[in-house]
């Protein structure tokens, strides 16, 4: 990915980092509150200040799609449970088919 900002150099530093994990589906798709959920889950990584402000001013040098590849670029995306009650994670080492 082409960054705007953010330097070869110090994407590879911000990949060493731990990484934030950002719910984005079933939430507010609004820009502000998608860099709100980044910057807070990547305090909660033990990102320093810094680290974060580079990512936000790296998500607002472009358009919304940009904001959206930049994110998920340098964070995990999480799942929200949607309290169906049901698992819709495939159990690990996949599924057989012997499971349904």
């Amino acid at each position: 990915m082409k960054f705007n900002k953010i330097t070869t150099e110090k994407s590879e530093h911000l990949r060493t980092l731990p990484t934030p994990i950002v719910p984005l589906v079933g939430q507010d798709g609004n820009a502000f509150g998608i860099m709100g959920r980044f910057s807070k889950a990547a305090k909660k990584a033990g990102w320093v200040k810094e680290n974060i402000d580079l990512v936000l001013d790296e998500m607002k040098s472009g358009d919304y799609n940009h904001l959206l590849v930049v994110c998920m670029e340098f964070s995990q995306e999480s799942v929200e449970d949607d309290g169906n009650g049901i698992d819709d994670d495939p159990p690990e080492g996949g599924c057989d088919g012997d499971d349904l």
